[in-house]
């Protein structure tokens, strides 16, 4: 009886709820309106910004497919990106942190875009820039139709290029279906999928 009675008086053990997540990502291909979201979620959710760069210095030479500048603007990708990631996550601020871009989209880019060579020292890098780096709580992907994402791009030129010179279809079209070629560590991640439709 003792027992069943101090049994009765003990205390429901209090039962946690699910976390918000704290870090989270939007991706999707270019001109799908992955800036427009954060912007809209970043007011929404009081979410501190991590921009993606956008004055990569090589990418004109890139876009001209000179030999050795698809290594060298994605080395400046790749630095530049996991500094700001780093930087962000490292501030102790209420409220979560939201970027308009995914770590393992820069590898993705370098398996399209390297030769074997470039991409074994490539890999090198990757892995020591990283490898500290905790992985979204949550990313949402952004799709669209391919003549959507070609019509909202048709008038985006490469500031960094000479007049007329447009982004590539390769770069516009590439999606996360497109596995790193010498890659072993799948990486998964908690994915909302959103497809967009253009308004009638």
């Amino acid at each position: 009886m003792a027992h069943e009675s101090s049994s009765a008086k003990r205390a429901p053990i209090p039962q946690r709820g699910p976390q918000a997540p704290r870090f989270i990502v939007i991706e999707g291909p270019l001109r799908v309106g992955k800036t427009t979201l954060a912007k809209i979620l970043a007011e929404r959710l009081h979410a501190r910004r991590i921009y993606d760069c956008e004055d990569n210095p090589f990418l004109a030479d890139f876009y001209k497919e000179k030999p050795g500048s698809a290594l060298r603007a994605q080395m400046y990708f790749l630095m530049e990106r996991q500094k700001r990631v780093r930087e962000a996550l490292a501030v102790e601020a209420p409220g979560p942190v939201l970027s308009d871009f995914l770590m393992e989209k820069d590898r993705i880019f370098a398996n399209l875009n390297l030769n074997d060579e470039e991409l074994k020292l490539y890999e090198r890098y990757y892995e020591a820039m990283t490898a500290d780096i905790p992985p979204p709580d949550l990313v949402i992907y952004l799709q669209a139709k391919p003549e959507v994402l070609i019509s909202s791009s048709a008038a985006k030129t490469c500031s960094n290029c000479s007049a007329g010179c447009k982004i590539p279809s390769r770069a516009r079209n590439t999606s996360f279906r497109s596995a790193p070629r010498n890659s072993c560590n799948p990486v998964l991640l908690p994915v909302v999928v959103f497809f967009l439709r253009p308004i009638e």
